[in-house]
């Protein structure tokens, strides 16, 4: 299990190309999500995420956050501790059916800034024009 925190941004062409300029490359990679719910999307409703990513298991359990400017979560990545969430709610994995693939394609760029190294991911979804940046 760990937590995440992150900030999730939409970015234009040209604040594309400026991060590309200032920031140091580390790789890029097509992610594949394959998301699982109940049919009448119980997990999604409980703030839960259940995704394949890449073909490795991954649930993702939102905590509401009253500041509104990053997202918490709790990640589980072993599929023991996924069956024992997902029991909470009364399922397990076979239980869940295939709702939605995601395809994106993520660049890993990174920055010193006041000599903290921020990661930045920055994910082109394969549909559509749109940037989105984690920080």
């Amino acid at each position: 299990m760990q937590i995440e925190i992150e900030k999730k941004l939409k970015l234009t062409d040209h604040d594309y190309n400026i991060i590309k300029s200032k920031c140091i490359f580390i790789s890029n990679i097509i992610n594949t999500d394959d998301f699982f719910d109940t049919n009448d999307f119980k997990l999604f409703k409980l703030w839960k995420k259940m995704r394949f990513r890449n073909w490795k298991p991954e649930l993702k359990i939102w905590i509401k956050n009253e500041n509104k400017i990053t997202i918490k979560s709790i990640e589980y990545n072993n599929l023991s501790e996924i069956n024992d969430e997902l029991k909470k709610e009364w399922l397990n994995i076979d239980n869940l059916n295939k709702v939605l693939t995601v395809v994106t394609n993520r660049e890993k760029y990174k920055i010193n800034y006041n000599n903290i190294e921020y990661i930045i991911d920055i994910d082109r979804f394969k549909y559509w024009e749109r940037y989105e940046i984690e920080i």
